[in-house]
């Protein structure tokens, strides 16, 4: 039987009241290239699959198997699954890789905001798995991670994926989460990891379904399945979406089967 993950974030109450912190996620290192612009739409999921017609559990190996997909990246490319956002695409997210190329890392590392709640990730290279969890809440603390980058010869695509796992609502809440960096030997720029500056520029390219270029755009969706009060956001290279320290968040369910399962460059 697949193995089981509980919700591992701290729960809190004020009273007898619950306070949810939305912790989201996002790339810092490779730098990807954004089409929108700000923090709270460049960190937000994608899609929210048990809006979308998704029977969602705690069993997210168990759901793979019965569907039939060999890995995370399989069931997060299939377009008959789900759509994502309408200032998204469906490929790479928020993020365009056909934009600009940044430099093959040099640091054998990648580094992100934190996997704040449970979930599966994977990292590709092209077709290469370079990096994956059943539960990277757990396996991958903190927001720096190893990662081998030999097998990108010259140039290659880097894929990230992150499907988030929440109870919410007395539901699970399964949350899409990826993006895409183009890498390649003869892009400029430095190779080593560098907190990014939290200023942004407006991208130049309309997005899969094109809307009124603005200098800020707003986010078009809210969480639709968080409750409570959301906690102050921080940086980019931290705050709300770090993994370093516990944040509030859900109610874990009462009950759960014992053998269920898992910038614009800034």
């Amino acid at each position: 039987m697949a193995p089981s993950f509980l919700p591992t974030l701290a729960v809190t109450a004020l009273g007898a009241a619950s306070v949810v912190v939305d912790a989201h996620q996002m790339m810092i290192f490779p730098e990807p290239f954004f089409l929108v612009d700000g923090k709270d739409a460049q960190w937000k999921p994608l899609a929210f699959l048990e809006n979308q017609g998704v029977n969602t559990s705690a069993d997210v190996a168990g759901f793979m198997k019965q569907k039939g997909y060999a890995n995370l990246r399989a069931l997060m490319d299939d377009e008959k699954l789900y759509e994502v956002n309408t200032d998204a695409l469906f490929e790479c997210g928020y993020t365009d890789p056909t934009y600009e190329s940044q430099p093959i890392p040099t640091t054998g590392t990648i580094r992100s905001t934190g996997y704040t709640h449970d979930g599966p990730c994977e990292v590709w290279l092209d077709d290469v798995k370079v990096m994956s969890g059943d539960n990277c809440h757990d396996k991958f603390p903190g927001k720096t991670f190893p990662l081998d980058y030999s097998s990108c010869k010259g140039s290659c695509t880097l894929r990230w994926y992150w499907l988030g796992v929440r109870y919410l609502k007395k539901r699970y809440s399964w949350q899409i989460y990826k993006e895409c960096v183009s890498l390649s030997d003869n892009a400029s720029g430095s190779a080593s990891a560098s907190t990014p500056a939290t200023t942004t520029k407006v991208p130049v390219k309309a997005t899969k379904t094109p809307a009124p270029t603005t200098e800020t755009p707003a986010p078009t969706s809210a969480d639709p399945v968080s409750s409570g009060s959301v906690g102050q956001e921080g940086s980019y290279d931290g705050g709300e979406g770090s993994n370093d320290a516990p944040a509030a968040a859900s109610t874990i369910p009462p009950t759960i089967p014992k053998c269920s399962v898992k910038k614009s460059r800034n």
